[in-house]
């Protein structure tokens, strides 16, 4: 088997399992294959029991003379179901099947066994659908032959016959087509709902950017998501569906071909096989370049929305023309492939159309020696042609949706690449290193004194606290008179004595992508309520430091000890303001305590954090806006200070979270923050900071710290 359907195989089994299987039972296939099993049996005994039952029950209520009239080739159907043990042979097959789907789908939750049993329901109506094709098929042999017979009552009756057909089927036609296209959209949202979680687990859509090598075999994780999830779930619903129903076909329709011509069956699949190995070859190419031409519009339409991402600071430089020279590049790659899909297409579509035109006349030529003998009358003529089509069709299958299924592969492959990637991800990176904080009740002295004594900043000298080398320095855990700073805000008691714990152990850091350390040896403990201050020059691993105690990046050596993640708080430089009004930019992200808060309590604390002016211009704070192009860089950050309030953390970290206010607002809401008496660790350049911590943790770049502590103003 080529490589490319192996993919394609694969990747439609992942999307298939993903959505009708449990996780646990993904890799069972056995398992799976005995539901699907026991649903294909289930659906052709209901559907053979259905049709039997109501051709009986036709023949009971019409006579045997009317039904002729109208029905005349319900003969061997009747025949088959008025023997004695048929349909209660099929009613306890049914049964059997029915029985069996259920003990498989024991364990499963309610939703995947509703799935098992909506398939079952759907296949029974694709096979009732196939019957009355061929009824129809029947039908219009019987017309034929009526018209060739001269016959008016037998045209009439059978045309009556076939209206009755249509009209009574017409609830199995929409349910047919409403059931598929409804089952399309619940795997989409299953499928979409299980990639979402993914992405936004364990920081994953972080990691994605953060990773140069992910970056470049993940590009664009949110169209995947959006677009080639539903392109991949309404074209592998249509590939199901449509491939059963030619399966179907092509039993049922042989059987014909078979009763009329063993010689037509013969020619059909010499021809068939013939024209098919020919087409498919050209097929394989269209698929690769179908492939390449969705990843170049998903590049171009991310080129886009970057420009719409930063448009105010590309209007800022005027940097259109390079920008525009970056757009050309990539539009004119999508249309440089565009072309060569647009003449590999319709070479397919030509060479598909010149076999069809010639498959249409070898029933013609293998029956016509035999109908102008006699052997063969005009309606055998007609119901052959129409059934060697559908033969044909059906064999064809893949062919006939050479494009589609191109199109299906791209879009199977991106999704489950990006499944791959992200359910292969740990929960945790840092898992093997971090520690959860000490439990309540517990202080930091005594958690940290067996291993690492405590020194007290008040008896050390200065020296103490410098050094060239990364090794040898304190733990630095014993409480510090605070800075003299008048808080804005009354005290609250948010973090008692030892609930708030951060320590570092022989803590080494690198960068990601490789290289020399920037960081090694620090060992650190802070108590509940001190503050230290980091700062250094650009490169010194500050904010990768800050990375690895958040989470983001692992340490490259060493172990941490952190509290529990719901009582740490980051703000960063530029607070993410969700999609959203702007009680949503206040709450994000909504603790259980602050959902219930009233307009009222918001506007306090905005004002509080020199927001008035804010909750001024927008009385209605559920008033819907783009907050990041509103805000001003300063409101932002004080934004990110009223969360703060809202949620109360134990620890904070603090990365530039006020470059952008003047030095009075800084001190404000830096005394809001001092007042509410969290652990706290800011990483900044201004010389305004140290008047609000307690230490100072110099990175010197190459490995290389120094830490020291910060004397409280006189």
């Amino acid at each position: 088997m080529p490589p490319f359907l192996q993919s394609f195989g694969r990747d439609l089994l992942a999307l298939v399992a993903g959505f009708l299987l449990p996780r646990i039972r993904r890799r069972a296939w056995w398992h799976a294959c005995g539901q699907l099993v026991g649903t294909a049996v289930l659906a052709l005994a209901a559907a053979a029991l259905l049709v039997g039952g109501t051709a009986l029950l036709a023949d009971r209520l019409l006579g045997a003379a009317l039904r002729e009239l109208a029905f005349p080739y319900l003969g061997p159907l009747l025949a088959w179901a008025g023997r004695d043990h048929h349909l209660p042979l099929l009613a306890v097959v049914a049964l059997l099947a029915g029985l069996a789907l259920g003990v498989l789908g024991r364990g499963m939750a309610g939703g995947l066994r509703r799935r098992w049993w909506a398939l079952a329901a759907l296949l029974t109506l694709l096979v009732v659908a196939t019957a009355v094709d061929v009824a129809f098929t029947e039908g219009n042999g019987a017309v034929m032959e009526a018209l060739n017979q001269r016959s008016a009552a037998a045209f009439w009756g059978t045309a009556a016959g076939l209206t009755a057909i249509y009209l009574l089927t017409l609830p199995i036609q929409f349910l047919n087509s409403y059931g598929q296209q409804r089952s399309s959209l619940a795997w989409r949202r299953s499928t979409t709902d299980e990639l979402q979680q993914a992405y936004l687990t364990g920081q994953s859509y972080y990691r994605l950017q953060a990773d140069p090598a992910l970056q470049e075999r993940i590009d664009n994780p949110d169209q995947r998501i959006a677009d080639d999830v539903s392109l991949a779930v309404n074209g592998a619903t249509n590939l199901f569906f449509g491939f059963c129903s030619s399966l179907l076909a092509l039993g049922a329709y042989i059987l014909v071909l078979f009763h009329i011509s063993g010689w037509l069956v013969l020619s059909l699949a010499v021809a068939t096989l013939l024209g098919n190995g020919v087409i498919l070859r050209l097929v394989r190419r269209l698929g690769a370049l179908a492939f390449r031409q969705q990843a170049l519009e998903a590049d171009y339409r991310y080129a886009l929305v970057h420009v719409r991402s930063h448009a105010e600071s590309l209007a800022f430089l005027r940097g259109e023309a390079a920008v525009g020279q970056g757009l050309g590049r990539r539009f004119g790659a999508l249309l440089a492939n565009f072309e060569r899909l647009i003449r590999w297409r319709s070479l397919v579509e030509q060479s598909s159309g010149l076999y069809g035109f010639l498959m249409q006349f070898v029933p013609y030529l293998v029956l016509s020696t035999a109908y102008f003998s006699g052997k063969v009358s005009l309606g055998d003529l007609t119901v052959g042609s129409i059934a060697f089509g559908q033969v044909q069709a059906s064999l064809s299958f893949l062919i006939d949706r050479a494009e589609a299924v191109s199109g299906l592969f791209a879009s199977l492959h991106r999704v489950a690449d990006l499944e791959t990637v992200l359910l292969g991800m740990p929960a945790a990176v840092l898992r093997s290193q971090v520690d959860e904080g000490p439990e309540e009740g517990t202080t930091l002295a005594s958690s940290a004194s067996s291993a690492l004594p405590p020194t007290s900043a008040a008896n050390a000298s200065p020296e103490l606290f410098k050094s060239a080398e990364p090794s040898g320095l304190p733990v630095v855990s014993a409480p510090l008179q605070p800075p003299r700073i008048t808080p804005a805000l009354p005290p609250t008691a948010w973090a008692s004595p030892g609930q708030a714990d951060l320590r570092l152990v022989d803590l080494a850091v690198a960068h990601p992508g490789g290289g020399r350390p920037l960081l090694e040896g620090l060992d650190l403990a802070l108590a509940a309520g001190q503050r230290l201050l980091i700062t250094g020059p650009s490169g010194s691993g500050k904010t990768t430091l800050l990375r690895v105690l958040c989470g983001l990046v692992p340490a490259a050596a060493g172990r941490l000890q952190l509290p529990a993640q719901e009582r740490i708080l980051v703000l960063p430089q530029q607070p993410f303001l969700p999609l959203g009004s702007l009680r949503d930019q206040i709450l994000f992200p909504a603790a259980a305590d602050a959902s219930a808060l009233g307009d009222g309590e918001l506007r306090q604390l905005m004002e509080k954090v020199g927001l008035a002016a804010l909750a001024a211009r927008y009385p209605d704070l559920g008033r819907e806006e783009d907050w990041s192009r509103v805000l001003s860089g300063g409101e932002q950050q004080r934004l990110g200070f009223a969360r703060l309030l809202l949620r109360r953390p134990t620890l904070v970290i603090l990365d530039e979270a006020s470059s952008a206010l003047d030095l009075q607002a800084e001190e404000a809401l830096y005394g809001l923050l001092v007042a509410a008496g969290p652990t706290v660790v800011s990483v900044g350049h201004r010389p305004s900071l140290r008047a609000f911590h307690h230490w100072e943790l110099v990175l010197k770049g190459g490995g290389g710290w120094r830490l020291a502590p910060i004397r409280p103003a006189a």
